[in-house]
């Protein structure tokens, strides 16, 4: 009874799993987490992130030779022969760069590179975001636009049957059947072209 009842359980679930794939599935992207998602996305963020990261590091080495330098050491250790230098248990050994006009020179122009870089990174965090709000705002033209031709593909589809019948009634001549025809068409590629600009 326990194996049929395993059988008959994945049933449910494999018929909601079929039901979930077979409906269309839309999900909605708000403004704001569309520019995020461009910010966070852009490969030129990233490079000036990183151009950023390098100007920091850059900044960092050149102040690193003011920190002291501790170094220890001993000299014990077998020896035979005549001892070149003098015998030590230990010894420390401090090193530091108190003043260079040079290395301050590195230093500015470190924090220059730094500012450029912070710079660098805001321009192309503001021109990214700007690409993406104008994409936004065309793709949502063109939807409107999408939406207002198939609304008159419609009208024109209905405009050549009402062409047709007068024509057959004989009221209308073969020239206005192609005039709607040609309406017909000029708004299906109308369509088609949109259509292209949105994907």
């Amino acid at each position: 009874m326990k194996a049929v009842r395993f059988l008959l359980y994945p049933l449910p679930l494999l018929f909601a799993c079929t039901l979930l794939a077979s409906a269309k599935l839309e999900a909605q992207l708000s403004f704001a987490s569309a520019i995020d998602l461009a910010l966070r996305n852009s490969p030129r963020v990233k490079m000036a992130e990183a151009d950023a990261a390098k100007a920091t590091a850059v900044l960092s080495e050149s102040r690193v030779v003011f920190i002291p330098v501790l170094n220890a050491g001993s000299g014990l250790g077998y020896s035979y022969g005549f001892p070149v230098g003098q015998p030590t248990l230990y010894n420390f050994n401090l090193q530091s760069l108190v003043f260079d006009l040079a290395q301050k020179k590195y230093i500015d122009a470190a924090r220059m590179g730094l500012e450029a870089a912070n710079l660098a990174l805001a321009d192309a965090r503001q021109a990214v975001a700007e690409d993406a709000a104008r994409t936004c705002v065309v793709l949502d033209h063109d939807l409107q636009r999408l939406e207002a031709l198939k609304q008159e593909q419609g009208f024109a589809v209905h405009l050549v049957e009402i062409v047709r019948s007068r024509m057959d009634a004989g009221q209308d001549n073969r020239m206005e059947l192609t005039k709607s025809r040609l309406a017909q068409a000029q708004i299906t590629l109308a369509t088609l072209h949109s259509e292209a600009d949105i994907a």
